[in-house]
């Protein structure tokens, strides 16, 4: 951080010395979110310091576009026009950054960078290459013996086992000290509970 400040300062006597060198307030609250300033190639209409977050701005064929000013914020991130945010690629980890959840069914969680995710829309691929979303095993595993003892909510509590292609979702029931866990196969689309040590 002490770097960045005194690369800041650095160009702001550039500035003042030379009087030829012009930095924009995009590049320092590039610099300052943590990013470098790059170049990159984006659609034709796009200025400097897009909203690398989103396709759109830079996803023109190379006819169709031109150099422009980026703010590359390393892997992991991207530039929201702002500053430098985590890239978001399921509705979990929209969640859980705290952006807002709309109560619909199945839920749904935007960013406020456009993207909208469905929870329960990532999905699970076998094997011999069978998929299944979370939101297809929750629906086989509530009208399956499974039904009525889904932890909720539902969805927050599963996992993708691509090894053996099955949905595991926790249940709340105990027998003798073990914990049960619906298992959904995603190549025969049956779910039942596998009594074993638990899952979460």
């Amino acid at each position: 951080m002490v770097m960045r400040w005194i690369l800041i300062g650095l160009i702001l006597v550039v500035i003042a010395v030379s009087g030829c060198v012009y930095v924009s307030e995009k590049e320092i609250t590039c610099i300052n979110s943590g990013g470098d300033v790059a170049t990159g190639l984006c659609c034709l209409a796009t200025e400097d310091f897009p909203n690398t977050c989103l396709i759109g701005p830079c996803g023109c064929s190379p006819d169709n576009s031109h150099e422009v000013k980026i703010c590359d914020c390393g892997e992991g991130k991207c530039f929201d026009g702002n500053e430098c945010i985590a890239v978001v690629s399921n509705f979990l980890e929209c969640e859980e950054d705290g952006y807002p959840v709309m109560e619909s069914y199945p839920r749904q969680c935007e960013t406020p960078y456009g993207r909208t995710f469905t929870e329960g829309e990532e999905a699970c691929i076998a094997p011999e290459g069978e998929s299944m979303t979370m939101f297809e095993a929750m629906q086989i595993a509530i009208e399956s013996e499974c039904g009525d003892n889904l932890t909720q909510p539902y969805l927050k509590y599963s996992i993708c086992n691509a090894d053996t292609g099955t949905w595991l979702i926790d249940l709340d029931i105990e027998k003798g000290g073990l914990n049960p866990v619906c298992v959904v196969d995603i190549a025969t689309g049956n779910a039942t509970i596998k009594w074993s040590t638990g899952l979460i």
